[in-house]
Order: structure tokens, then sequence, then C-alpha cells
């Protein structure tokens, strides 16, 4: 009776009314609470019963109601996981480059694109998770291992399996490839074909060479030096053949990586010494 006495403000005669009570309405007083509470004002002649205060959570950022605290939990969940999401990629701006269409004679424009591409952090997600993400990555993995292998098979008509240097396609031996050398392992045949034909077309005009000479010049670029790897003046001849091609081509865009790959490679095997030269025979 304490209690109810307090929360009207006055006592009650045997009819139900107020005392002398003053004031019209009562502003009740709730606990201190760190959750916003809606307060209700409540008449003082109205008889109330069985009376429960209902609390209204507040987001505090937005200051929209949120039912329950699951709700909280779920939506903070949803953002955790877009945040672990972005974590594992970065923008990286690619340029990707068209060919001649040799039939119409027209070109598509160079077009950069910034595509998000794995981290560090993704990468580890990715071996946490495992599953056919995990396959992938030891794919691509593997793929770049073959790649190298058949470099090998490919410089060497006489080859057989007991020839494969497994020393040199482990990850730590690729790894210390000049980028351009490994990249040119990743351009497609027909690329390289193309490449020889331009080369074919152009070089006869700016060396005085006959096209019997070039096509051999040509032979020797397409297996990558293979023929004349102990051979430094022929390999310079070359080298500095193809800096003059590179320069008169009207195709220079479309087989960038094929000089960047024959770049590298002919000026790793200028730099080979002797002993370096013998351990590759």
């Amino acid at each position: 009776m304490a209690e109810f006495k307090s929360l009207f403000g006055g006592n009650k005669d045997k009819n139900g009314k107020g005392g002398n009570n003053t004031s019209t309405n009562q502003t009740t007083t709730l606990p201190p609470s760190n959750k916003t509470v809606a307060q209700a004002t409540i008449p003082n002649d109205t008889t109330v019963s069985n009376t429960t205060t209902t609390e209204t959570i507040m987001d505090t950022n937005t200051a929209t109601p949120i039912d329950n605290y699951e709700t909280l939990a779920a939506e903070s969940a949803k953002l955790r996981d877009l945040a672990t999401s972005s974590a594992g990629y970065a923008k990286q701006t690619v340029k990707f480059n068209f060919r001649k269409n040799p039939e119409l004679g027209t070109k598509r424009p160079s077009i950069e694109v910034e595509i998000p591409v794995l981290t560090l952090t993704g990468l580890i997600n990715i071996i946490e998770i495992g599953g056919k993400q995990l396959d992938l990555v030891l794919s691509t993995l593997s793929d770049v291992i073959i790649a190298q292998a058949r470099g090998q098979v490919d410089d060497n008509e006489a080859f057989t399996p007991e020839l494969l240097d497994t020393a040199a396609i482990t990850w730590e031996a690729i790894s210390a490839i000049p980028k351009a050398e490994r990249k040119g392992g990743g351009i497609a045949k027909d690329v390289w074909e193309a490449f020889g034909k331009d080369y074919l077309t152009v070089m006869p005009a700016l060396n005085g060479r006959t096209l019997e000479q070039t096509a051999n010049a040509v032979k020797i670029l397409l297996g990558k030096f293979q023929s004349c790897k102990t051979n430094k003046p022929v390999l310079k001849y070359l080298l500095d053949q193809l800096s003059v091609w590179f320069a008169n081509t009207t195709n220079a865009e479309d087989f960038a990586d094929c000089f960047e790959a024959l770049t590298s490679k002919a000026e790793a095997l200028l730099s080979a010494t002797d002993e370096d030269l013998l351990k590759n025979l």
C-alpha cells in the first residue's frame, strides 16, 4: 500500500477518490537504467490494476527502435561478415590490351579496370575455411610449377622424364626468376606465333637481312634462345634486333609481354658465368 500511495500521491478514501492531492496528473519515476525508457503520464483519478512498465530499447546511432537483443546481434553478425569478406581483397588496377583484328584491321581500345584481388589476409582465411576455396588455391599454385616444367620440355626436343630438373621448379626457385621471364611461360601459343609473323614482316626492311635469315632469327626467338644460349655474340645481336623491332612495329602493345620475356631471358643468359652455363648444359 505504501508503494501504491507513493505512486499516485495521496490517500484513497473508501470511494476510491483521491485525498488532498492538488495536481491533475502525476509523472511516474522509474529506477535508473542504462537503457532509454519511455515514461508514461498517468492521470490522478485513473484506476490502475496490475500495472506493467514496458521498456523500448533505442538504437542511439539511428534512433530506430530495435525489437530485441536477438535482432541487434544478427545485424552485428552481418556487419562482421561484410568486414571479413572485404578485408580479404584489395583493389588492383589492371590494363587489358587487345590485338588488332587481321581481317577487319580494327583494334579494340585498351581498358583499365580496378579488380579486387586476394590479399594475405584473404589467403589465410581460405586456408582456415578449407574446402573448394583451398582446392582452387592449391590448383593455381600447381599450375605455376607445371608451367615451369613445361618450359623444360619445350626447350629440349630430346627431353625425357629423367631430365626434369626438379630443383628448378620449386616455389623458391620459381620466385627467383625475373617476373618478365616467368610471365613468358604464360603467354599463349597463338600469341607467340603472331609475334613471330610480325617480326618476320617488320625486320627485313630495317636490317637488310633476307626473309630466310629473318625466319632463322624468328625460330631462335620462339625457342627462347635455347639453341644459342651459350653463344653470347648471337644473344647480343638478337637482343639488339628485338629492340629495333619493338621500336618500329605498329603492334608493340599487342606483343609487349613477348618482348619483355625474351629481353629478360637474353639478359639473364648474357650475364651468366661460364659455370652457370655449364650447369644448364
